[in-house]
């Protein structure tokens, strides 16, 4: 019988995802705690309305854009970029192209930035 080789852990796709994330955390945090950064903190992201995040100065354009934070959109904002989805924000101009990589991006950031998480 063959052995299918074992995966190494920063092939896993939290471990990938928490990777491509590094580059987020220069302008976002992923606690409530952490604040003073260039962007808003991502904690309790997921079903959170865009805009919402008391103390940071949104722009007007993401404060009126209707967006509820999810898979979709978070996968739409970094396929197409923020000044595609959200013209006007102020996030700097972010793509990924790569599907594989979005996909864990999200995956890390449904686990880290869940506010069960955090206690």
């Amino acid at each position: 019988m063959e052995e299918k080789p074992a995966v190494a852990a920063a092939d896993q796709p939290s471990e990938h995802g928490a990777r491509l994330f590094r580059k987020c955390s220069a302008c976002h945090a992923l606690t409530a705690e952490q604040t003073g950064k260039a962007g808003p903190s991502l904690h309790g992201l997921f079903g959170r309305k865009a805009g919402e995040v008391p103390g940071y100065a949104y722009s007007r354009a993401l404060k009126t854009s209707g967006l509820v934070w999810s898979d979709a959109t978070i996968d739409r904002l970094f396929a197409l970029g923020p000044d595609e989805v959200v013209p006007g924000s102020k996030m700097p101009l972010q793509r990924m192209p790569d599907a594989k990589d979005r996909a864990d991006l999200i995956e890390f950031l449904a686990r880290a930035t869940r506010p069960t998480d955090r206690r």
